[in-house]
């Protein structure tokens, strides 16, 4: 069940990264300056900010439409009690710590996954379970 929450809050989380991509992408297209590019020192910087700010909205986009479809297939998952949702959860666990997002809550998460009671929900067998 913990699970199950973390994957909704966390669609929460990927809408909300989509929804500022979106706003920033926006923006831009309007031709709203959150940073003007002539105030940078040289065009080589200038060129450096423009490709740092595509490059953000590309990751934005890929994260927040990735990792919500991934929050839902995962939630499906735990909900129909799937058994490869165990190992998906340990992937997007790991992919949340490795991008520094929440990464104590998929730290958490990962260690939640550990404990035999859930492992046991989520028919994972256990080295000693075969004895």
């Amino acid at each position: 069940m913990v699970q199950l929450v973390l994957q909704v809050v966390f669609l929460g989380v990927h809408g909300l990264i989509l929804a500022s991509t979106a706003l920033q992408v926006g923006l831009y297209v309007a031709g709203v300056d959150l940073g003007s590019v002539e105030s940078h020192s040289s065009p080589a910087e200038a060129a450096g900010y423009q490709f740092g700010r595509l490059f953000a909205f590309f990751l934005g986009i890929v994260w927040g439409a990735g990792g919500a479809g991934w929050c839902a297939v995962n939630g499906y998952g735990i909900w129909k009690h799937k058994g490869w949702v165990y190992d998906s959860l340990r992937g997007y666990w790991a992919m949340i710590i490795l991008t520094l997002c929440c990464f104590p809550i998929g730290i958490a998460a990962i260690a939640h996954l550990t404990r035999p009671r859930v492992k046991l929900a989520f028919n994972v067998s256990t080295p000693n379970s075969e004895l």
